[in-house]
């Protein structure tokens, strides 16, 4: 080729690519703003840009685990790692990356509060993609866009990584997904590795590779313990002075509370305001000494102006607070100490808020929760701050919600009510149709609760006529995962409806909804939804039942329940099996009252059984009472069936270890019901043996039962046990 002709060309190529380069150039700028790392080769990648300011030791000890992720990895699958602090998450993923063979590009986003997240379109798009995630927990609980990363990643099939503290984190990233229609399981599938511990002697071999003594590890079978050197930061901790002690637990304090920026970056005003709960006050001088002595001594790094990095796995285990707190306690004391900072007090409230729902103290949390987001509505401005005014409103009807199913369901419903109110007089269907919708649907949801307790008519058709209004917008084709749910909530509506008005004809308008949920793949994206709903066709079905076609409505229950079934495996959904179970026992037990009596009511009661292989009473006391009184009850029958005196004793010995559990004090109603079961069992015994004890037995259980099921009250039940108790004096006199 001719020279001139060549250098031609090449002029016309770098004429074309100047200013490509320039605008990719000013792309990577922009998206600093949502990624630390984009799409950098993963043979270029640095550890610190992973692992952050954590000690980096060449040396790196070789785990079965490791196998399971870069074969995960080579597969390009979407995978999960989940362990608690210093386990070695991040340290595993870095090192699969690096051994990959065919090398890929890494975009890794950042876990600050962002507008919105854009996806990385004009380049590298010809090479491997992945997404890595560190401390999911961290995105789940600060991003609300993050998601729209998440389900466009997945169209694109690019693979994501995530790493996920374990124990209450993981439940809480499962939950809040749950929220925005994504299944983790579904996700991750079968890719969802858990950190196994390190033994002692493994921990020895460690320490002896990087030339530690053994004596001076502060080992917790995590591989972290051993690189972290925790034993000299506690000794370092313990020689500090009052003032960075104070410090170093204010910034404990924040970490805990969730007031923090990503990696843990807290900004030196927070740092100095939850100082003052210990009464910790200084100049700007002495302030900038004491955060450099911290660095120091390795606690802490200067990041950025005014922000200060410190390790988590230090304020986790090294940190000691002088007198040991509740979370509680924490979360409480931080809220007045931020009485008048909205931003923190926006997050203090979202971080009560995540624990709450999948803690045992659910009323605490949300309590707390409540007081922030309550105080947050004080500090700001409605018309400026439009966003997070409706953003904090919107929590606040949730946290009501939440906290209605522990305690005061009227009071809280209505409040909860009360602010999804609000949030509708500033927003509509026109101008935010989603968020409209969203508020329409939590709408039909609390005044469902209502209806649980209180005018079941009204509040079920006031619930019916807002799922209908969020249907409005989430279109089958546009939004067909809140489609389903708000269909599934439709339903649940209709079946409460049908306990107080046209009976048929609501379980019917029910069992419709539930299937049009059903119409949409939900199966494929979210299992949990899935089942849900085919477990409220079968309980209606069996409603149903009891009204027309008895033998064909029950096969339906019992075929939907079987359908559930082969979602919930004993050792994976222990809970959700059992529950399955004892449905399926109480739908056996009603066909065995028109059809083959003997062979459904064995099948009745090996459901029972079944269902208290996982249902104990230590972890689900109420529903092992419930199960126990369901087998008793089935035991009763197959006694009257057989003439036989020993399904007698089951009986007797079922509905005493129900009692246990459903006292007269805690649960009046299933208390009577239990003692009823058991004058019935004595009673039929007494035709067997000992006649007179087994008679006062009776007729002292049914006495029991009359304290609560009485004529005025209970007058189908008062009947029923003065029927009975003349009949035991008939059998004796």
């Amino acid at each position: 080729m001719d020279l001139t002709i060549l250098l031609t060309i090449l002029g016309i190529i770098a004429t074309i690519a100047a200013p490509s380069a320039g605008y990719i150039l000013k792309l990577r700028k922009e998206y600093r703003n949502y990624y630390s790392v984009i799409w950098k080769s993963s043979k270029k990648l640095k550890a610190r840009e992973l692992l952050g300011e954590r000690p980096f030791e060449e040396y790196y000890y070789t785990r079965s685990i490791d196998n399971q992720i870069q074969r995960s990895l080579e597969r390009r699958r979407n995978i999960i790692i989940v362990g608690p602090p210093l386990s070695g998450k991040t340290r595993s993923f870095y090192n699969a990356l690096k051994q990959l063979k065919t090398p890929v590009h890494l975009l890794v986003p950042r876990s600050v509060p962002v507008q919105n997240f854009q996806f990385p379109k004009d380049f590298i798009f010809w090479k491997p993609q992945m997404i890595f995630i560190d401390d999911l927990q961290y995105y789940i609980e600060r991003q609300d866009s993050f998601y729209l990363l998440f389900r466009e990643a997945k169209e694109r099939g690019i693979p994501i990584v995530a790493t996920c503290h374990s124990g209450r984190e993981y439940k809480k990233v499962r939950n809040k997904m749950v929220e925005q229609n994504l299944d983790l399981d579904i996700i991750f599938g079968d890719d969802i590795i858990e950190m196994e511990k390190i033994s002692a002697d493994e921990g020895r071999l460690v320490s002896e590779k990087l030339g530690m003594k053994w004596d001076t590890v502060k080992f917790n079978g995590t591989i972290g313990s051993i690189f972290m050197r925790l034993s000299e930061m506690e000794r370092r901790f313990d020689n500090c002075d009052n003032i960075e002690k104070t410090i170093l637990r204010s910034l404990r304090n924040l970490y805990k509370s969730g007031i923090y920026e990503e990696n843990s970056i807290f900004r030196l005003e927070w740092i100095k305001k939850a100082a003052g709960l210990f009464e910790l006050e200084g100049r700007d001088f002495e302030w900038t000494g004491w955060i450099k002595n911290l660095e120091d001594k390795e606690f802490v790094k200067i990041a950025r102006r005014n922000k200060v990095w410190a390790e988590d796995a230090y304020l986790e285990f090294v940190v000691k607070p002088e007198v040991e707190l509740q979370q509680t306690d924490i979360f409480e004391s931080m809220t007045e100490v931020f009485t008048d900072n909205a931003e923190v007090l926006q997050m203090l409230g979202e971080r009560a808020y995540d624990i709450g729902i999948v803690d045992t103290q659910i009323g605490n949390y949300m309590k707390i929760a409540i007081d922030a987001f309550e105080k947050v509505l004080i500090l700001i401005d409605k018309d400026k701050q439009h966003n997070e005014y409706i953003k904090a409103e919107s929590y606040l009807g949730q946290s009501y919600w939440s906290l209605s199913k522990v305690q005061d369901t009227l009071v809280n419903c209505a409040k909860s009510i009360e602010y999804f109110n609000e949030i509708l007089k500033t927003i509509s269907i026109e101008t935010h149709p989603v968020e409209y919708a969203r508020i329409k649907n939590r709408i039909g949801n609390t005044y469902t609760a209502f209806a649980e307790v209180e005018s079941r008519e009204e509040n079920c058709l006031i619930a019916i006529n807002a799922y209908n209004e969020a249907l409005k917008v989430f279109s089958k084709r546009a939004y067909p995962q809140e489609y389903a749910r708000a269909h599934n909530n439709l339903g649940g509506a209709y079946l409460i409806l049908a306990e107080v008005k046209d009976r048929t004809a609501n379980y019917k308008k029910a069992i419709s909804s539930f299937e049009e949920a059903l119409m949409v793949e939900i199966i494929k994206e979210s299992p949990k939804l899935y089942a849900l709903t085919k477990n409220n066709i079968a309980n209606t079905y069996a409603r149903l039942s009891e009204i027309e076609d008895a033998e064909s409505n029950l096969k339906r229950s019992i075929e939907a329940y079987n359908d559930v079934l082969a979602l919930q495996s004993k050792e994976k959904a222990p809970l959700q099996y059992g529950l399955t179970k004892n449905n399926i026992g109480n739908a056996y037990s009603m066909l065995a009252v028109i059809k083959d009596k003997k062979q459904n009511l064995d099948k009745a009661i090996s459901a029972f059984e079944e269902a208290l292989e996982v249902r104990k009473p230590e972890q689900v006391p109420i529903q092992y009472a419930n199960t126990m009184f369901n087998l008793g009850d089935a035991f009763l029958v197959k006694s009257e069936l057989e003439n036989n005196a020993e399904p007698l004793y089951r009986a007797i010995d079922a509905f005493e270890e129900s009692i246990k559990i459903r006292t007269e004090n805690k649960y009046p109603i299933q208390f009577a019901e239990c003692k009823f079961g058991l004058g019935k069992a004595y009673l039929s015994l007494a035709g067997y043996e000992d006649k007179t004890e087994n008679y006062h037995k009776a007729i002292a259980s049914f006495d029991d039962a009359l304290k609560i099921f009485t004529e005025e009250k209970f007058p189908e039940n008062y009947n029923l046990l003065q029927e009975d108790i003349s009949k035991a004096k008939k059998i004796f006199f």
